[in-house]
């Protein structure tokens, strides 16, 4: 499925974002919707479809995407630059379709997650270092005092 290289967008993300319920039917159900074409990151955003719908919350198209075919682990924890995954979105937002949608397949596939959360990928898609915690901040912060310095 395309991809536009200026904004990262492929068609299924537009027809999501603009809440367009038969444009997204109709692309889910052709033949270039693929597994890959559904799972494509935003490279600028690193949001998914998912992260779209989660935001947009609408039932029908929450319905339409968010079956057992499309959805993956991966896809489900992934974290956008924000750090939010799809279901840190749905908790934003009130969506509790997609919510309960998501959390039912991370609990009817735990052992999948177990066995993911241990790879390179799902550590960079989530943002955890290598033991698999979030990275320890830098922080270059100056102390400000209203003494002079006497250095």
């Amino acid at each position: 499925m395309y991809q536009d290289k200026k904004t990262g967008t492929s068609p299924l993300m537009v027809a999501v974002q603009h809440r367009q319920i038969e444009c997204v039917k109709q692309l889910l159900s052709h033949e270039a919707c693929t597994k890959e074409a559904i799972r494509l990151v935003n490279p600028f955003t690193l949001r998914s479809v998912f992260h779209i719908c989660a935001e947009v919350n609408r039932k029908e198209i929450t319905e339409d995407l968010c079956k057992p075919q499309y959805l993956s682990i991966l896809s489900v924890v992934a974290a956008d630059i924000q750090g939010d995954t799809p279901l840190h979105i749905c908790a934003k937002v009130g969506n509790a379709i997609m919510s309960k949608i998501l959390l039912n397949y991370i609990k009817s596939n735990s052992f999948v997650k177990e066995a993911t959360s241990q790879s390179t990928t799902y550590r960079s898609m989530t943002n955890l270092d290598a033991d698999g915690r979030a990275p320890a901040k830098q922080l270059n912060t100056k102390i400000h005092t209203d003494k002079p310095s006497t250095d």
